[in-house]
């Protein structure tokens, strides 16, 4: 896994991010090279708020593509973001709640 590519993607994510209204959350294999194990990245994956995954869509300076939920996918939208060493795949949810 190239951990460069990894904190640079992240480096952008973050930015965009920066201004946030909900808690986000790397997930996947991301995560998993992010706690230390040795895994192969291929994407980043983003749990986000359904308004700030619409944020992170219409911010990003690159390549936006925008698909159908799936029963793979539930995502809505489903969005594929390019223009960083490693693509984005942010993930909206249509409620967080911070009770468990």
């Amino acid at each position: 896994m190239n951990r460069a590519a990894l904190a640079e993607t992240l480096d952008r994510v973050a930015g965009v991010l920066a201004s946030a209204h909900d808690d986000w959350w790397v997930i996947g294999s991301a995560a998993v090279a992010l706690h230390g194990a040795i895994t192969d990245v291929s994407d980043i994956d983003i749990l986000v708020s359904q308004r700030d995954g619409v944020t992170l869509m219409t911010r990003w300076h690159g390549g936006v593509t925008i698909g159908a939920a799936s029963e793979r996918f539930r995502s809505t939208p489903y969005a594929r973001l390019a223009g960083a060493p490693l693509p984005i795949e942010p993930n909206p949810v249509l409620a967080l709640s911070s009770t468990a």
